[in-house]
Order: C-alpha cells, then sequence, then structure tokens
C-alpha cells in the first residue's frame, strides 16, 4: 500500500536542565505530545468529501518517546483513547519496529541498510516563521523524491546535542539530527500517498523514561519489509 510505504521508508535525547536558544548542547529525556492529522495531499485529485470520509476516525494523537538514542512513537486511538499502533528504534541501528499494542503475534522490522535509500536533498526554507506552542519555528524539508518527503519546523528555544544520533539518524531521529532540535510540527508525504500526516506538538514533557519502554517486544513472527 501507498500509505504504508511512504510511513515506513521515511521513518526511517540524558537530563534537561532547561532549553534556552543560548545553550549550545543539551540532552533530552521525556516525551513530546501530537495532535496527529491528515491532510489531502497535492498529488491527490479526489473530492475533498470522499478523502474526509476515508480518513475519519483516524488516531488523533500521538507520543514520542525519547531517550539517548532511542525512540518509541505510540498513535492514541481516537475511540477508546488507548495506545494504539507503535513504532520502536534505537535498539538495533537502522531498524524500526512496527507493531500493534499489545498484540506480539507479528511484528514488522524495516531495515534502512536494505532499503537503498538515495541521498536526500535537504533544504533550508526561507518561509515565514510558524508559532508552535507560543514558540517561533523555522522549517527544513528532507526530500527522497518519489519515496518521501518531510517538512520539519523547529525553534531554537528546543535545541538539543544531536551527538547521541549521528550513528543512526533513521525516523524521527533523522528530524532531530537534521535540524539539531525537537521537531514541533511535522509534515510527511509522498511515495503516491493521497495524504500527508501532520504531527503538531501540543507538550513537551521532560521526564525520566524506563529503559523497558523502548525493549522490543518477544514476537512469534517478524515481517521484514524491503520498502
Amino acid at each position: 500500500m501507498n500509505i504504508t510505504r511512504a510511513l515506513l521508508a521515511i521513518l526511517l535525547i540524558g537530563t534537561l536542565t532547561g532549553f534556552t536558544s543560548e545553550v549550545k548542547s543539551q540532552t533530552f529525556e521525556g516525551v513530546i505530545v501530537y495532535k496527529t492529522t491528515v491532510e489531502q495531499s497535492e498529488d491527490s485529485d479526489i473530492p475533498e468529501e470522499q478523502f474526509k470520509m476515508m480518513f475519519r476516525g483516524m488516531n488523533e494523537e500521538s507520543k514520542l518517546y525519547l531517550k539517548g538514542n532511542k525512540y518509541r512513537l505510540v498513535d492514541i486511538d481516537a475511540k477508546t483513547n488507548k495506545p494504539a499502533n507503535v513504532k520502536l528504534c534505537g535498539t538495533e541501528k537502522g531498524k524500526i519496529y512496527s507493531f500493534k499494542y499489545g498484540q506480539n503475534e507479528l511484528g514488522m522490522v524495516s531495515d534502512i541498510d536494505k532499503m537503498n535509500l538515495p541521498e536526500p536533498v535537504i533544504t533550508k526554507n526561507n518561509d515565514e516563521p510558524l508559532t508552535v506552542m507560543g514558540k517561533k519555528c523555522y522549517s527544513i524539508t528532507i526530500d527522497y523524491g518519489k519515496i518521501s518527503k518531510s517538512t520539519i519546523y523547529f525553534s531554537n528555544d528546543y535545541k538539543v546535542d544531536v551527538e547521541a544520533y549521528k550513528n543512526n539518524p533513521i525516523g524521527f531521529l533523522q528530524y532531530i539530527y537534521r535540524t539539531g532540535a525537537l521537531p514541533l510540527k511535522i509534515y510527511i508525504s509522498g511515495g503516491g500517498a493521497l495524504q500527508t500526516y501532520v504531527y503538531t506538538a501540543v507538550e513537551v514533557k521532560e521526564e525520566s523514561l524506563d529503559d523497558e519502554i523502548f525493549e522490543v517486544p518477544g514476537f512469534m513472527s517478524v515481517l521484514e519489509t524491503t520498502f
């Protein structure tokens, strides 16, 4: 599916002492809460009402857990307000695991090193700053051509040290590595998908996280994706 391909292709910090633009090197451990929405991509020509029907009931919140060079992205089910889909990264270099929360029968692993992704085109955008959580944000775009494209908005008030990510800059770690800051708004599109996924930060919480959060479950079966 184009939807799965676009997301898997692109989903390709430690104690915080207080973010300020004057501090050049900091790490972050905690959670970023995002409001998640879907917009119609430029490539889509289906009627607006049909598009809305297709994505009605989609997860409306995601939580990104960050610690060192690891992350766990959890989508919250809009109907039950409970965890739904999960992505884990950092336990094994170059790999992102995807699975349903609480169901360990089947997991999917994306091995970035085997995808033969082209070198992305990184563009520093010159558009007007966007305000997210009261912070002035600038943006860059990471473009993998026909595979995927992501635009990341970040604030100098949330700058972080990228040293932890330089050996494994994939998925959301890539966004931090490329900007040197926590991602406050993200647009993910491409791969021929009809939709653009939008993550907008509504809360940044510094807190200590248990290492178990980032452990990969013991799946009965693992399906390796090659796209």
